[in-house]
């Protein structure tokens, strides 16, 4: 190398290697606990995550994880739990059987000495869980630091408060254990369900529409205040009418809101209506060689002069048609008003 000598060659390997070679450390907990006077105290989770670093190889992986969580929860009784010290105590802890007792969610795993919350397991195994509410430590590497297992606002209490915990029972345990779909295929399912009944009762109200225009009858009616329609209308009776064969129609009409049954969705219904009559009658009118136009002005009980408009034709067997197009109400009667009227109706259709 240039500018260095190989003995600062030798020098520098030896350097970079100490500084990213990690020791495992020489000295039991126990040994640390003895030199505590003096050496500087160390914290509890300092000290205790040197106690369990010896267990981190035998945790089990989550597939093995995944078959010991059967139907129940593993609650060992007559288990001799390992005992560990924690901390600067000179005494042992060890998981309590009498815990299952009191935490009823309790899932025991010898191999790791760890507790798991059953219920938020079994809960996040089906993704029934918000995975930002999801809780880690209760369901992939388990809860082993019994010193705080039972104190306030931590370990089983804190768990059992938590939002993970809560949607996890709400979601699982209130949920019928027959139900084996999904819940996201459930509500798709309900979603389908109700878009088909609501298509039903939307054709029922067209009917209802073509029935009223093809017999020339009024639709509107008085507005109820307590039923909040026309009650006195064609179209409601109508659909009153259908009530009686069928309770689906019972129950629509007695919605509030999105029933359908407005003006506004009457006379959308008739203008679509109109314009599919209107492109059967151009259909037919294009396979005959004679029509004419036929145009009369009247006025209506307002006083307005409408202007009626009228398709005049023969079918090849000679049979005369005669189809009403439209009515178009006129600003003046004068002639040059009149023909640009029909010229722009007709070229419209």
């Amino acid at each position: 190398m240039s500018g260095k000598s190989s003995n600062e060659a030798k020098q520098t390997g030896p350097r970079i290697t100490k500084w990213f070679t990690v020791k495992k450390p020489q000295q039991s907990v126990d040994r640390l606990q003895d030199k505590a006077g003096d050496e500087p105290e160390k914290s509890d989770d300092a000290i205790y995550s040197a106690e369990t670093a010896k267990l981190q190889e035998t945790l089990p992986s989550t597939q093995s994880l995944e078959r010991t969580f059967s139907q129940e929860p593993n609650q060992p009784r007559n288990f001799q739990f390992p005992a560990r010290v924690f901390g600067n105590q000179d005494f042992k802890r060890s998981f309590q059987s009498s815990w299952f007792d009191k935490f009823k969610w309790l899932h025991y795993e010898e191999a790791s000495d760890s507790a798991f919350c059953f219920t938020c397991f079994k809960a996040a195994e089906k993704g029934m869980i918000t995975s930002s509410k999801l809780e880690d430590t209760f369901i992939k590497t388990g809860f082993s630091n019994w010193k705080k297992a039972l104190e306030k606002d931590k370990g089983f209490y804190k768990h059992e408060s938590s939002e993970c915990h809560k949607e996890a029972t709400e979601r699982l345990i209130l949920i019928p254990s027959t139900s084996k779909k999904d819940i996201a295929e459930t509500l798709s399912t309900q979603i389908l369900q109700e878009r088909s009944q609501n298509r039903q009762l939307l054709l029922k109200i067209i009917g209802n529409v073509r029935f009223l225009a093809r017999q020339s009858l009024p639709f509107r009616g008085n507005w109820n205040e307590d039923k909040l329609c026309e009650a006195d209308s064609n179209f409601y009776q109508l659909l009153k009418l259908r009530c009686e064969e069928d309770p689906q129609t019972a129950d629509w009409l007695k919605r509030k809101s999105n029933k359908f049954t407005s003006a506004d969705v009457q006379n959308e219904t008739i203008g679509i209506m109109a314009l599919r009559v209107l492109r059967d009658i151009v259909n037919d009118i294009k396979g005959s060689d004679i029509y004419s136009i036929m145009a009369d002005e009247t006025a209506d009980v307002s006083n307005t002069e409408q202007l009626v408009l009228c398709l005049r034709w023969v079918t090849d067997e000679l049979t005369v048609h005669e189809d009403f197009i439209g009515m178009h109400p006129l600003n003046n009667t004068s002639a040059d008003h009149i023909t640009s009227i029909i010229k722009v109706r007709y070229l419209e259709k």
